[in-house]
């Protein structure tokens, strides 16, 4: 009898493990306590977008809502879901600002819906920021073709307007302004007819209570741009520590590699060589290579790409091909916006455009520690083709390490008594403050993204103008970096 319930229980829990491993196998599903299954290997095609929407890339970095005549004005960020104590507004607010903004360059900017264009001073911003209307602030200033072409806008639309800083749509009347950087001028586009969400919106920031900001401007404008806005008070604001991982560095790292590598080429085909840094470069023998480093960076080169007779091309072709490229290349990570575009010149003849890319976290600029710090993916277009194509891009995820982050204003006092130590420095112009991710590493060697104050800066010495950017610990107020 004994024999028997022994021989019972033990078939039992062999039907009980079939089961498990059935399951496991059939389902790819860890058992905790029991059976791990080997995770997958995460590739860059699985983390970052290989269609990124164009639109995308003209998003600005922080929107303003002036509230005309009580002189206030209501900052708003795009931010984390569910954070209901943020210094920067409501994020559902924000997307729908981006929409109707979109809705309105779409519907409106051509020749049946305009009725004048009429240029104006700087000035007319000091006017425009007493009225109600919603300002869109962009970072890098757009240039004017690549937004004709990505919202199909006649190009004639924007005259002489050639980087755009800032766009005002009002609500009281049927008027938008585009603040041109370059030309230092404000361009009114009056419409014949006129209808949006913007007074209702508007309705609805107030009754929300978004916390209030201030143009530095409007009290110092000797010290201050007219972009340097700040919120009043940050409410205890937090943002939380970030966790990095490199873009060539997963759990199977060789595979990753192999992966990236033929992204570009046939893996199998290519002959690679390390040098003593731990750099590797993969060529396919036929004028392409890709070389990885140890960092990360990631940078593809064609080499017998030349310049020829009729392939001449615009900027806005130069950033179709650079973003068609990236997007079969690995793809964008999200939150990435044009931050530059040059030509580039060859015995004094164009030959092509440099692209650079800038990418955040939830509108959180990224900044990375390393010579390509400013501009983390890089594409070059000679003719009409890719000659390189550079990235130093990182996984990013959010820790539940959160930092109370100090107000602006303590920021600012910790630049002037820095400032006020240097010799030689007879005037500073802060041209912009904003926050940002900067990456660390860890006590073990982990790599982080903690947030910080980013303050951009004009500096006069002897006569010449320098620029210069701070960068600020936001928890501590310690300058990193300048």
């Amino acid at each position: 009898m004994m024999r028997e319930k022994i021989k019972t229980s033990i078939l039992s829990i062999l039907v009980i493990i079939s089961i498990i491993l059935t399951t496991q196998i059939w389902f790819n599903v860890s058992i905790e306590g029991i059976f791990i299954m080997p995770k997958k290997s995460q590739t860059p095609s699985d983390v970052f977008i290989t269609e990124y929407d164009k639109i995308n890339l003209l998003k600005p970095n922080r929107i303003v809502v002036n509230l005309g005549e009580t002189g206030m004005h209501t900052i708003l960020f795009n931010k984390v879901e569910g954070n209901t104590d943020n210094a920067f507004g409501d994020a559902s607010v924000y997307e729908r600002i981006l929409d109707e903004t979109e809705s309105v360059l779409k519907k409106y900017m051509n020749r049946d819906a305009v009725e004048t264009i009429e240029k104006h001073t700087m000035k007319k911003l000091d006017t425009l920021r007493n009225e109600r209307n919603i300002e869109l602030i962009f970072e890098n200033h757009l240039d004017s073709e690549i937004v004709s072409s990505i919202l199909d806008i006649p190009q004639e639309m924007f005259q002489d307007i050639k980087l755009i800083d800032s766009v005002i749509i009002s609500s009281v009347d049927n008027k938008l302004y585009i603040n041109d950087i370059e030309n230092n001028s404000i361009y009114e586009y009056e419409f014949k007819k006129f209808e949006t969400a913007f007074p209702r919106i508007i309705n609805l920031t107030e009754n929300l209570q978004n916390p209030y900001g201030v143009f530095l401007n409007e009290a110092y404008p000797e010290l201050y741009s007219p972009k340097v806005v700040i919120p009043i008070s940050m409410n205890s604001y937090k943002m939380p520590i970030l966790s990095a991982k490199k873009e060539t560095d997963t759990q199977d790292t060789a595979g990753s590699i192999e992966h990236i590598v033929s992204k570009f080429f046939d893996f199998n085909t290519v002959r690679s060589i390390t040098d003593k840094n731990g750099t590797t470069i993969y060529t396919d023998g036929q004028g392409k290579s890709v070389r990885i480093e140890k960092s990360g960076v990631i940078e593809y080169i064609k080499y017998d790409t030349e310049v020829n007779a009729g392939r001449i091309i615009s900027k806005s072709q130069a950033v179709k091909i650079g973003t068609d490229f990236i997007n079969q290349h690995l793809g964008f990570p999200e939150g990435t916006y044009i931050a530059s575009i040059q030509e580039s010149f060859q015995n004094g003849k164009h030959i092509g455009y440099n692209i650079g890319f800038k990418y955040s976290f939830l509108k959180t600029p990224i900044i990375l520690n390393s010579d390509m710090e400013n501009n983390p993916i890089e594409i070059k277009i000679v003719g009409d083709e890719v000659k390189s194509y550079k990235r130093f891009v990182r996984i990013l995820e959010s820790t539940q390490d959160l930092k109370e982050i100090k107000s602006p204003t303590e920021v600012l006092n910790t630049l002037f008594r820095n400032i006020n130590t240097q010799i030689g420095i007879e005037k500073t112009t802060v041209q912009n403050i904003y926050l940002g991710y900067y990456e660390f590493e860890d006590d073990e060697n982990k790599l982080m993204m903690m947030p910080v104050w980013i303050v951009e800066v004009e500096q006069e010495r002897q006569n010449q103008s320098t620029k210069s950017q701070y960068i600020i610990n936001a928890e501590t107020n310690d300058i990193l970096k300048y």
